[in-house]
Protein backbone atom coordinates (compact mmCIF):
# COMPACT_ATOMS: atom_id res chain seq x y z
CA UNK A 1 0.00 0.00 0.00
CA UNK A 2 3.10 2.19 0.15
CA UNK A 3 2.95 5.73 -2.38
CA UNK A 4 6.06 7.75 -3.03
CA UNK A 5 7.19 10.35 -4.87
CA UNK A 6 10.10 10.37 -7.41
CA UNK A 7 12.17 12.81 -8.38
CA UNK A 8 13.78 12.19 -11.95
CA UNK A 9 16.71 13.91 -13.20
CA UNK A 10 15.30 16.23 -15.35
CA UNK A 11 13.21 17.81 -12.59
CA UNK A 12 9.84 15.91 -13.53
CA UNK A 13 7.88 14.54 -10.49
CA UNK A 14 6.49 11.01 -10.46
CA UNK A 15 3.64 9.97 -7.85
CA UNK A 16 3.85 6.04 -7.57
CA UNK A 17 0.70 4.74 -6.23
CA UNK A 18 0.51 0.99 -4.49
CA UNK A 19 2.04 -1.67 -5.97
CA UNK A 20 3.57 0.02 -8.79
CA UNK A 21 6.76 -0.07 -10.52
CA UNK A 22 8.18 2.04 -13.49
CA UNK A 23 12.28 1.62 -15.44
CA UNK A 24 13.54 5.45 -16.47
CA UNK A 25 15.77 5.66 -19.31
CA UNK A 26 17.04 9.33 -20.59
CA UNK A 27 18.98 10.00 -23.33
CA UNK A 28 20.42 12.66 -25.25
CA UNK A 29 17.02 12.52 -27.60
CA UNK A 30 14.95 11.25 -25.35
CA UNK A 31 13.04 10.97 -21.97
CA UNK A 32 11.47 7.47 -22.05
CA UNK A 33 9.64 5.66 -18.59
CA UNK A 34 8.01 3.03 -18.65
CA UNK A 35 5.17 1.95 -16.07
CA UNK A 36 5.62 -1.83 -15.55
CA UNK A 37 2.69 -2.14 -13.07
CA UNK A 38 -0.06 -0.10 -10.95
CA UNK A 39 -0.08 3.92 -11.24
CA UNK A 40 1.55 6.87 -11.67
CA UNK A 41 0.97 10.83 -11.67
CA UNK A 42 3.71 12.26 -13.90
CA UNK A 43 4.26 16.26 -13.18
CA UNK A 44 6.74 16.65 -16.17
CA UNK A 45 9.43 19.71 -17.18
CA UNK A 46 9.08 21.32 -20.38
CA UNK A 47 12.34 19.85 -22.64
CA UNK A 48 11.92 20.60 -26.21
CA UNK A 49 14.89 18.91 -27.39
CA UNK A 50 13.72 15.29 -25.30
CA UNK A 51 10.35 14.25 -25.71
CA UNK A 52 9.08 12.60 -22.14
CA UNK A 53 7.49 8.98 -23.42
CA UNK A 54 5.58 7.00 -21.14
CA UNK A 55 5.22 3.20 -22.15
CA UNK A 56 2.38 1.15 -20.61
CA UNK A 57 2.25 -2.47 -22.20
CA UNK A 58 1.16 -2.10 -25.33
CA UNK A 59 1.42 1.58 -26.04
CA UNK A 60 2.88 5.26 -25.62
CA UNK A 61 1.92 8.52 -24.08
CA UNK A 62 3.82 10.73 -25.73
CA UNK A 63 4.21 14.27 -23.35
CA UNK A 64 3.18 17.56 -24.72
CA UNK A 65 4.02 19.59 -21.92
CA UNK A 66 1.82 18.55 -19.08
CA UNK A 67 0.65 16.32 -16.16
CA UNK A 68 -1.11 13.21 -16.33
CA UNK A 69 -2.49 10.07 -14.69
CA UNK A 70 -1.78 6.41 -16.10
CA UNK A 71 -3.12 3.24 -14.45
CA UNK A 72 -2.70 -0.14 -15.64
CA UNK A 73 -5.83 -1.94 -15.02
CA UNK A 74 -7.59 -4.46 -17.38
CA UNK A 75 -5.89 -2.53 -19.97
CA UNK A 76 -4.46 1.01 -19.69
CA UNK A 77 -6.09 4.42 -18.58
CA UNK A 78 -4.61 7.56 -19.00
CA UNK A 79 -6.30 10.94 -17.54
CA UNK A 80 -4.85 14.80 -18.50
CA UNK A 81 -4.86 16.96 -15.22
CA UNK A 82 -3.39 19.89 -17.14
CA UNK A 83 -2.48 20.24 -20.89
CA UNK A 84 -2.88 17.36 -22.97
CA UNK A 85 -0.58 13.97 -24.43
CA UNK A 86 -0.69 12.07 -27.34
CA UNK A 87 -2.35 8.78 -27.01
CA UNK A 88 -0.78 5.19 -29.48
CA UNK A 89 -1.65 1.67 -29.13
CA UNK A 90 -0.58 -1.56 -31.06
CA UNK A 91 -3.18 -3.60 -31.92
CA UNK A 92 -3.93 -7.14 -32.32
CA UNK A 93 -3.64 -8.36 -36.53
CA UNK A 94 -7.26 -9.89 -36.55
CA UNK A 95 -6.83 -9.84 -40.14
CA UNK A 96 -3.87 -11.72 -40.46
CA UNK A 97 -4.42 -13.96 -37.65
CA UNK A 98 -1.00 -13.92 -36.39
CA UNK A 99 0.44 -12.19 -33.08
CA UNK A 100 1.83 -9.22 -34.98
CA UNK A 101 0.39 -5.42 -34.05
CA UNK A 102 -0.51 -3.01 -35.95
CA UNK A 103 -0.71 0.80 -34.78
CA UNK A 104 -3.88 2.50 -33.91
CA UNK A 105 -4.08 5.97 -34.75
CA UNK A 106 -2.71 8.28 -32.19
CA UNK A 107 -5.05 10.39 -30.02
CA UNK A 108 -4.61 13.64 -28.11
CA UNK A 109 -6.22 13.55 -24.71
CA UNK A 110 -6.51 16.98 -23.56
CA UNK A 111 -7.12 18.80 -19.58
CA UNK A 112 -10.18 17.06 -17.78
CA UNK A 113 -10.67 14.25 -20.76
CA UNK A 114 -9.44 10.64 -20.06
CA UNK A 115 -9.06 7.35 -22.81
CA UNK A 116 -8.08 3.78 -22.07
CA UNK A 117 -6.35 1.61 -24.81
CA UNK A 118 -5.42 -2.17 -24.72
CA UNK A 119 -4.83 -4.63 -27.25
CA UNK A 120 -8.20 -4.05 -28.96
CA UNK A 121 -7.21 -0.38 -29.59
CA UNK A 122 -7.90 2.81 -28.47
CA UNK A 123 -11.58 4.29 -26.92
CA UNK A 124 -12.97 7.43 -27.43
CA UNK A 125 -12.30 10.43 -25.43
CA UNK A 126 -13.98 10.91 -22.75
CA UNK A 127 -14.33 13.40 -19.49
CA UNK A 128 -12.39 12.68 -17.09
CA UNK A 129 -13.79 12.52 -13.34
CA UNK A 130 -9.91 14.24 -12.38
CA UNK A 131 -10.62 13.90 -8.47
CA UNK A 132 -11.25 10.77 -8.31
CA UNK A 133 -8.85 9.43 -10.58
CA UNK A 134 -6.57 11.51 -8.30
CA UNK A 135 -7.88 10.77 -5.02
CA UNK A 136 -5.09 7.91 -4.14
CA UNK A 137 -2.53 10.95 -4.12
CA UNK A 138 -4.77 12.04 -1.02
CA UNK A 139 -4.35 8.93 0.63
CA UNK A 140 -8.22 7.95 -0.96
CA UNK A 141 -9.79 5.45 -2.89
CA UNK A 142 -13.39 6.72 -4.49
CA UNK A 143 -15.16 4.49 -6.65
CA UNK A 144 -18.15 5.85 -8.07
CA UNK A 145 -20.66 3.45 -9.57
CA UNK A 146 -18.11 0.58 -10.84
CA UNK A 147 -18.34 -3.36 -10.49
CA UNK A 148 -17.43 -4.91 -7.03
CA UNK A 149 -15.08 -6.76 -9.13
CA UNK A 150 -13.22 -3.54 -9.77
CA UNK A 151 -12.94 -2.34 -6.55
CA UNK A 152 -11.93 -5.52 -4.61
CA UNK A 153 -8.84 -5.56 -7.51
CA UNK A 154 -8.01 -2.01 -7.01
CA UNK A 155 -8.10 -3.06 -3.14
CA UNK A 156 -5.96 -5.77 -3.54
CA UNK A 157 -3.15 -3.34 -4.67
CA UNK A 158 -2.91 -1.57 -1.17
CA UNK A 159 -3.30 -5.09 1.02
CA UNK A 160 -0.71 -7.86 1.33
CA UNK A 161 -2.67 -11.07 1.51
CA UNK A 162 -5.26 -12.23 -1.43
CA UNK A 163 -8.92 -10.69 -1.39
CA UNK A 164 -11.54 -13.38 -2.75
CA UNK A 165 -14.88 -13.08 -3.47
CA UNK A 166 -17.16 -16.68 -4.08
CA UNK A 167 -19.90 -15.78 -6.40
CA UNK A 168 -19.39 -14.53 -9.94
CA UNK A 169 -22.41 -12.29 -10.60
CA UNK A 170 -21.93 -11.17 -7.35
CA UNK A 171 -18.96 -9.03 -8.29
CA UNK A 172 -21.05 -7.19 -11.18
CA UNK A 173 -23.31 -5.45 -9.02
CA UNK A 174 -22.10 -1.91 -8.87
CA UNK A 175 -20.28 -0.12 -5.91
CA UNK A 176 -20.38 3.76 -4.70
CA UNK A 177 -18.07 3.85 -1.69
CA UNK A 178 -14.75 5.71 -0.63
CA UNK A 179 -11.93 3.92 1.59
CA UNK A 180 -9.29 5.31 3.29
CA UNK A 181 -5.95 3.79 1.34
CA UNK A 182 -3.83 3.98 4.43
CA UNK A 183 -6.29 1.77 6.58
CA UNK A 184 -5.15 -2.02 7.57
CA UNK A 185 -8.33 -3.73 6.74
CA UNK A 186 -11.67 -2.89 4.69
CA UNK A 187 -14.84 -4.92 6.63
Amino acid sequence: GERRTVALQDGSKVDLGAASALDVSFSAGERRVRLLTGEAFFTVTKDAARPFVVAAENGEVKVLGTAFDVKIADGVAVAVARNAVQVSAQIADQASGRAAAVPDAPVVVRQGQTVRYDSAGISAVGTADLDSIQAWRRGQLVFRDVPLDTVLAELQRYRSGRIALIGGALGQRRVTAVFDAAKASYE
